[in-house]
C-alpha cells in the first residue's frame, strides 16, 4: 500500500532527525542507527514506493534480505536467490519467505512451497493454489494446497480436497475429508467438510451415500442453507420429484430468509418444471437479497428476455453493465436480448464490447459471428467465424459456419 503524502512527510522528518543524531552519538550507536536508517529506506522502497536506497552500510547483518526483496521488486528472481543462498540456513522466516518468494517468481515452485512449507506460511501456499487454479494449472495447486494443508490440515482440508477433485483424485480427496472428520471432532469447519464430501457421492452417483452426507451436514448446523439445498437438489435429481425438493428449499429460505440461495434454487427447479413465468418472482427476489450477485442479477435478467419481457430485461442488463464495467458477461448476454429483439445496433456494439474485454474466449467469437449472420453481414460472421478458428482451428461450429456461408452446403 502506497504511503499517504502526510505518512511521507512524518517518515522524512524522522529519517532526518535519525539523521543527524548520527553525527552527534558513539561510534557504535552511530552504526546501528545508519544500519536502521539504510533498511528503513530498502522498506520504503520494497514495500512502499521510495527510491531505491544508497549502497548498504559495511557489515550491515541484514543487507542482503533487503537487496533480496528489492531484487524481487525489479522482477529479478535469480539475483534475489544470490543474496539469499548464503543466509537461508538457519535463518529467521523474513529471509526463508524473500527466498520462496524468489524462487517462485523464478518458477521453482516446489521449492518455494516447501520452503514456505518448513516455515508455516500456509497464507502464501494457499494464495499460490489459488493461483494456480485461477490459471488452470490444477496440478500444480494441488502440490501448493497439499503443502498448506500438512501446515494447518484444519484451514485447508477443504481446499486440498477440493485441488485433489478437480484432478480426479476423488478417493484420496475422499479420504481427506473422512480423515479430518474423524480426527477434529470440533473443528468449525465440519459442516463444510459434510457438504464437500456429500458433493463428491452425489457427483458419483451414489445418493444413499450423499444423502447421509448432507444430513451430517445439518446435524451440525441445522441452519446450513447449503446443505438444505443440496438435499433438494439431490431428491430432485433422483426421483423428479419437484415437491419434495421445494420442501428442502423452503426451508433453506427459513433457515436464513435474507440469503438468496433457497429463492434461486426455487426459481431454477420451477424453470426445469417449464414453469419460467413464475420462476420470474423468485429470481428477482434472489437478486435482491444479493446485490452483489452478478450471476443471480444475469440469470433474472435471462428469464425476462426469455419470455419476452425486453424492457425490463434491459434495465437489468444496465444495472449489471454499471455495477460490474469491467465484466463481459453483461455485454455477452444483452448481446443475444438485442438480436432476439431485432436492435442490430446494439447487438453489434455489445458483442463488439464482450470481445474487447474478452478477446481469446471462443465463444465470444461464435456468439459475434451468429449475431452477424443473423443480421447479414455475411464479411463480418466470416471474419468472427474465423477468429475462432485462430484460437481453436478445430472448432465444429465454426468451420461449418464457414462452409456455409462460403456456400458449401
Amino acid at each position: 500500500m502506497f504511503m499517504s503524502n502526510q505518512t511521507r512527510l512524518i517518515f522524512s522528518i524522522v529519517i532526518f532527525f535519525l539523521a543527524a543524531l548520527v553525527l552527534v552519538l558513539p561510534t557504535s550507536v552511530r552504526a546501528a542507527l545508519v544500519h536502521n536508517l539504510w533498511s528503513q529506506a530498502a522498506a520504503k522502497t520494497a514495500f512502499g514506493n521510495g527510491q531505491t536506497p544508497a549502497p548498504r552500510p559495511d557489515a550491515h547483518p541484514h543487507a542482503y534480505q533487503w537487496l533480496a526483496r528489492l531484487a524481487l521488486q525489479d522482477e529479478d528472481p535469480e539475483m534475489a536467490i544470490g543474496w539469499l543462498s548464503q543466509l537461508v540456513e538457519g535463518s529467521d522466516p523474513f529471509a526463508m519467505d524473500t527466498l520462496a518468494q524468489a524462487y517462485y517468481q523464478d518458477g521453482q515452485y516446489q521449492a518455494a512451497f516447501a520452503l514456505w512449507q518448513e516455515i508455516g506460511y500456509s497464507g502464501r501456499l494457499s494464495a499460490a493454489g489459488r493461483a494456480a487454479q485461477d490459471e488452470g494449472n490444477h496440478e500444480l495447486a494441488v502440490l501448493a494446497y497439499r503443502a498448506a494443508f500438512e501446515v494447518d490440515p484444519v484451514a485447508y482440508t477443504l481446499g486440498y480436497s477440493s485441488a485433489l477433485r478437480r484432478v480426479e483424485q476423488s478417493p484420496k480427496a475422499e479420504a481427506i475429508l473422512i480423515d479430518s472428520l474423524e480426527t477434529h471432532l470440533s473443528a468449525d469447519q465440519r459442516t463444510t467438510w459434510w457438504r464437500a464430501l456429500g458433493d463428491l457421492y452425489r457427483n458419483q452417483g451414489d445418493w444413499q451415500n450423499a444423502e447421509i452426507a448432507y444430513r451430517a451436514a445439518l446435524r451440525e448446523d441445522s441452519t446450513d442453507q447449503a446443505a438444505w439445498v443440496r438435499l433438494g437438489w439431490l431428491i430432485y435429481d433422483e426421483s423428479g420429484e419437484a415437491e419434495a425438493a421445494m420442501e428442502y428449499f423452503n426451508e433453506a429460505i427459513r433457515v436464513e430468509p435474507e440469503s438468496g440461495m433457497g429463492y434461486y434454487a426455487v426459481g431454477r427447479l420451477l424453470v426445469r418444471e417449464e414453469q419460467p413465468e413464475q420462476a420470474l418472482g423468485w429470481y428477482q427476489k434472489a437478486s435482491e437479497n444479493e446485490p452483489q450477485s452478478l450471476n443471480n442479477l444475469l440469470v433474472y435478467a435471462n428469464l425476462l428476455r426469455d419470455t419476452g419481457q425486453f424492457e425490463l430485461a434491459f434495465i437489468e442488463y444496465e444495472k449489471a453493465i454499471k455495477g460490474w464495467p469491467d465484466s463481459w458477461y453483461p455485454y455477452y448476454h444483452v448481446s443475444w436480448a438485442y438480436l432476439l429483439n431485432g436492435q442490430p445496433d446494439q447487438a453489434f456494439h455489445a458483442i463488439e464490447k464482450t470481445i474487447e474485454l474478452n478477446p481469446d474466449n471462443v465463444g465470444t467469437h461464435l456468439r459475434a459471428g451468429e449475431i452477424y449472420e443473423a443480421f447479414g453481414e455475411v464479411d463480418l460472421a466470416l471474419a468472427a467465424y474465423q477468429a475462432v478458428l485462430d484460437i481453436n482451428a478445430n472448432n465444429t461450429a465454426a468451420l461449418r459456419a464457414i462452409e456455409r456461408l462460403s456456400g458449401g452446403d
